[in-house]
């Protein structure tokens, strides 16, 4: 600047420009999620990029080769912040396109419209991610050197190490695990209609459980969503809906549904409600005839558990019915959607033959007669031996198809 008397009726007037030292160094970031892969317009595979991600910038004009830490900056304020946004690419760096907030200006080299960062300290901090995201709280902390400087070099981060190119920040999507497991958590249930709703009923998910976790990925952090069971597998009921809400910090979220089985129990009783032996019974679904199970009964109820389907309808069938028993009718029942023991009773009735001796002209009932009522093998029946009287005699518990003898030993 040339000197010149400075007068009231001559004032000299300075024009005064900030300008880095000694050829400083250019700053970019790189925004990407490290777990997802994808492929650019080019066909390259590449890490996917994340966009609308804030940091904060702050550089601090102090002697680079000093000890000065991160933590020693404290409560100092810096030379200058500014707020950058990344673009579609995952990409941001020091520029008009990028910058979002703080009102101070960059650095630039004359005759170079590229901003750049003079010598001295720099800190680098997300503020603000995708909301599918983990916000990486990490404050980055570097110093910009001469030797950047002379050798035109970008400034990088991986994470904690400093190195060439640009600044690579990576974050994590959310990443939810959801199991579907048993009513003692030990295994996993397959077969099972699931999906994950948020609180305006849009689905973000839906599957079928096998036997490993659903991992989904990119839920909103603090946001609360409702894990739903839409169909329960064959054999188990239908669990209550979960609400769960995405965890900070990077924290994997884990849901875990647990599922009861279906039970249902199957007795053969007689007319007095007494267990009943020898029943051969056999179940099946109602609209195909499909086999479920065929079994013969005791003194024991013969239990089901895990294998009905909720909502079908099957068909409890007795074969054959035990001696001195009829068969009953086939029972029809629908699986219902809970967790009780339901009991399906079947009675069987004892077996009733009337005999009566009647007069073949008058056909009323003639007392005195000697009668007996014998077995294939000769053996008389139980209460198979009587004098009729004026009204008919009735013998109970004859084995239905099976023939007998009936003898009249002395007239009436």
């Amino acid at each position: 600047v040339a000197s010149e008397v400075n007068t009231a009726a001559n004032p000299v007037v300075l024009s005064v420009k900030d300008e880095p030292i000694n050829d400083p160094a250019i700053l970019s970031i790189i925004k990407n999620d490290p777990e997802q892969i994808e492929k650019d317009a080019s066909g390259n595979v590449v890490k996917k990029a994340i966009s609308g991600v804030k940091f904060k910038i702050c550089y601090y004009d102090v002697d680079v080769m000093s000890t000065l830490s991160l933590d020693d900056l404290g409560d100092r304020i810096p030379t200058r912040t500014w707020v950058l946004r990344t673009d579609d690419n995952g990409y941001v760096a020091l520029g008009k396109k990028w910058k979002v907030d703080g009102s101070d200006e960059f650095y630039f080299i004359e005759g170079n419209s590229q901003p750049v960062v003079p010598l001295g300290v720099l800190t680098l901090e997300e503020i603000e991610t995708d909301p599918r995201y983990v916000l990486d709280p990490t404050v980055r902390f570097v110093r910009v050197t001469e030797s950047m400087a002379d050798n035109n070099e970008v400034i990088k981060f991986s994470d904690t190490t400093l190195v060439n190119d640009s600044i690579d920040y990576p974050n994590v999507e959310t990443k939810t695990e959801i199991t579907k497991k048993d009513i003692t958590g030990q295994e996993e249930v397959v077969g099972a209609a699931l999906k994950v709703v948020d609180k305006d009923g849009t689905v973000m998910d839906e599957w079928v459980s096998t036997d490993e976790p659903r991992i989904i990925r990119g839920l909103t952090v603090g946001e609360t969503y409702t894990l739903i069971e839409t169909k329960p597998a064959p054999g188990w009921t239908t669990a209550e809906s979960i609400d769960f809400t995405i965890l900070a910090g990077g924290e994997v979220t884990k849901v875990t549904m647990r599922d009861d089985i279906t039970k249902y129990s199957f007795i053969k009783v007689d007319e007095n409600d007494e267990p009943l032996s020898g029943a051969t019974l056999r179940l099946e679904e109602a609209s195909e005839g499909t086999f479920i199970e065929e079994w013969v009964t005791n003194d024991e109820p013969y239990v089901i558990v895990g294998k009905l389907e909720v909502g079908k309808t099957y068909k409890l069938i007795e074969v054959n019915s035990p001696d001195g028993y009829y068969r009953a009718e086939a029972i029809e029942f629908t699986v219902t959607d809970d967790n009780e023991m339901h009991v399906i009773k079947m009675k069987d009735p004892l077996t009733i033959t009337e005999i009566t001796k009647k007069s073949i002209t008058t056909q009323n009932e003639l007392p005195g007669a000697k009668l007996v009522v014998t077995d294939k093998n000769g053996n008389v029946v139980k209460d198979g031996e009587w004098i009729s009287t004026n009204e008919a005699h009735t013998i109970k518990g004859l084995t239905v198809g099976e023939t007998y003898t009936l003898t009249e030993t002395i007239k009436s």
